[in-house]
C-alpha cells in the first residue's frame, strides 16, 4: 500500500472483499489518481452497455491536432500510431509527452485527475496492474458522474443497474463514464496539473471547459484558478 496513491476520503488501503468487486482483485492496493488521455477510447461493453456518448460529444478540437484515441485509435475501426489529446496513452511505448509537447500551457492542461476505484472497473485492478487502459481517465465526463454501482464482473454490475431502474451507464464496469474523474469531497475533484499545481474543480464546472483543460494542444488556452 502506498498511501501517497490513495485518497484517505475514499477506500483506502485495499479493494475489500466484496460482490461489488472481481473477486481476484480482492486485496490489491487501490490508486485514486489516474493519467489524463483526453478523449476517451470509443465504444461500448457488451454485457454493460451504456447510451451515453462523451468521448464524441465533447471535442473542442474538432479538426486540429490530429488526435487519436489513447489506445492508439483514430476512429472505432482504424488504427495508428497514438497522438493523444492528453498526456498519456495506453501504447505508452509508441507516445511520451514531453513538456513542448503541451503547447497550451503546462499550467492550463490537467495531467492527472481523481477517481474512485468502486465506481471504475479499470481503476479496481489497481496501481501495480495499471497498465494499457486501466491507468487512464478522461476529462470529457462531467466530474461526479455516478458510476459506482459494481459487480463480479460486467453483467453482474449490469444486473445491478437494472434492478435499480438504471441502464449501464451508472454501472462500474461500462466503458463511457467510468473513466471519469470521480471523488469523495463534497462538490470537488482534484486535479494535478502538467506544472504540478493541484485545484480542486467544482463539478458543476462546465463540461466544454473541463475537456479542453485535458487537451493538450488544441489552442484553447483556458486558465483555472482555486
Amino acid at each position: 500500500m502506498i498511501s501517497t496513491f490513495q485518497c484517505p476520503s475514499d477506500l483506502g488501503g485495499a479493494i475489500p472483499n466484496s460482490a461489488d468487486f472481481a473477486a481476484n482483485f480482492s486485496g490489491r492496493a487501490v490508486c485514486n489518481y489516474y493519467g489524463n488521455c483526453g478523449q476517451p477510447a470509443s465504444g461500448s461493453n457488451p454485457n454493460c452497455p451504456c447510451t451515453n456518448t462523451y468521448y464524441t460529444t465533447y471535442k473542442p478540437f474538432t479538426g486540429t491536432g490530429g488526435f487519436t484515441f489513447p489506445n492508439g485509435c483514430s476512429s472505432a475501426s482504424g488504427c495508428a500510431k497514438p497522438n493523444p489529446a492528453g498526456l498519456f496513452s495506453r501504447t505508452g511505448n509508441d507516445f511520451k509527452c514531453q513538456f513542448r509537447q503541451i503547447t497550451d500551457g503546462l499550467s492550463k492542461t490537467i495531467m492527472v485527475g481523481e477517481t474512485r476505484p468502486a465506481c471504475s472497473e479499470y481503476a479496481q485492478v489497481g496501481w501495480a496492474a495499471s497498465d494499457n487502459l486501466n491507468g487512464l481517465s478522461s476529462p470529457y465526463i462531467p466530474l461526479n458522474y455516478d458510476s459506482c454501482i459494481g459487480g463480479t464482473n460486467s453483467a453482474a454490475a449490469f444486473a445491478a443497474a437494472q434492478a435499480k431502474g438504471l441502464d449501464g451507464c451508472a454501472a462500474s464496469h461500462n466503458w463511457s463514464t467510468s473513466w471519469g474523474w470521480k471523488s469523495r469531497h463534497p462538490g470537488v475533484v482534484n486535479v494535478i496539473m502538467a506544472d504540478g499545481a493541484v485545484l480542486a474543480l467544482s463539478e458543476n464546472i462546465d463540461q466544454f471547459t473541463l475537456a479542453r483543460l485535458g487537451v493538450r494542444a488544441d489552442g484553447q488556452t483556458i486558465g483555472v484558478f482555486p
